[in-house]
């Protein structure tokens, strides 16, 4: 699904034109899958929000866009913001302190709100809005290309204050989020596109290994043809998973046999350069099996994959 994850609403922003009401209908209009408020410095719409997303059943997430010393942050699922200016590693901190969720808004654009050069300083964003509606394309693609240096998640969003704007930009959800809980679940996902996508599955996988944050242990590769790979089975990967270990791979299998999903170690990624262009995974699996953890599929159907038309024919009868 789709949601816009910044714009404003006129009862608390008083440079909006746009009410509650008609930022639901037009968004509907749209495809969105839900809209965010985030009032200037402000969060006093959350119980009206909250009562009319339970009377239409269509999702509304209140959080704020708090204008600290050094610029614009969004963030959600708080409970106290400071009633006056504060710098921005506070206020991070302070989201933080309360299990929220935050990423700068337009960094980049030319007004002096956006946080800028302070990127490279302040600690624990959890993203970067790169797609902002009433900024430029410059500044977006700015903001985009810090996101990814810094390992943070990238966030598209409206910044509407028009009825006209709602919905140009917005951050893709893999999963319909319907409580906060599950929005703040479900958010922290950078989606990156391959341009080389044609040249084969080896493009992509090299592209998404070197994407993966630098603080992480390792990266999972599952590939989107597989469709009966669920929650528990990748949980029960992880739990296989030696944080310990410097080199690792840990594979699903089925009686012995190798399978997709896998998951690398941060010290192993750089042997996708032994993946063939049709990314046979085997040469990888052969060179590197001394670090090797196999985990047990509970069927052979967890680890069906869609390979032909007679396979999607199969999926949607099912």
């Amino acid at each position: 699904m789709f949601v816009d994850t910044h714009m404003h609403e006129m009862t608390c922003s008083k440079d909006s034109f746009l009410k509650l009401e008609e930022m639901v209908e037009i968004a509907r209009e749209k495809g969105l899958g839900a809209i965010c408020i985030t009032d200037h410095d402000d969060m006093g719409l959350k119980e009206y929000a909250a009562e009319y997303s339970k009377k239409t059943g269509f999702p509304i997430f209140v959080g704020i866009e708090f204008f600290s010393l050094q610029g614009d942050i969004i963030a959600f699922g708080i409970e106290e913001y400071p009633d006056e200016r504060i710098s921005a590693q506070d206020f991070i901190d302070l989201v933080k302190a309360q299990g929220g969720f935050c990423f700068a808004a337009h960094p980049f654009r030319n007004n002096n709100r956006g946080l800028e050069e302070n990127l490279r300083t302040v600690k624990g964003l959890d993203g970067l809005e790169v797609l902002n509606g009433s900024t430029s394309v410059e500044a977006c693609q700015k903001a985009a290309r810090y996101a990814q240096e810094l390992g943070l998640c990238t966030m598209g969003s409206s910044d509407c204050h028009v009825p006209e704007k709602v919905g140009v930009c917005a951050t893709y959800f893999p999963e319909k989020v319907h409580t906060m809980e599950e929005f703040l679940e479900d958010i922290d996902v950078n989606v990156i596109y391959n341009p080389a996508y044609r040249a084969g599955v080896k493009t992509s996988l090299n592209l998404g290994l070197k994407s993966v944050p630098a603080f992480c242990d390792g990266a999972l590769l599952l590939p989107a043809d597989m469709p009966n790979v669920d929650a528990k089975f990748i949980d029960k990967m992880i739990a296989a998973y030696n944080k310990g270990q410097e080199k690792q791979l840990c594979i699903a299998s089925w009686k012995g046999v190798k399978h997709n999903p896998v998951i690398w170690s941060k010290a192993l990624y750089g042997v996708a350069d032994l993946v063939p262009e049709n990314a046979d995974l085997r040469p990888v699996f052969m060179e590197h099996e001394d670090y090797t953890t196999l985990v047990e599929a509970p069927s052979a159907e967890t680890l069906w994959d869609v390979t032909y038309v007679s396979d999607i024919e199969k999926l949607v009868g099912d």
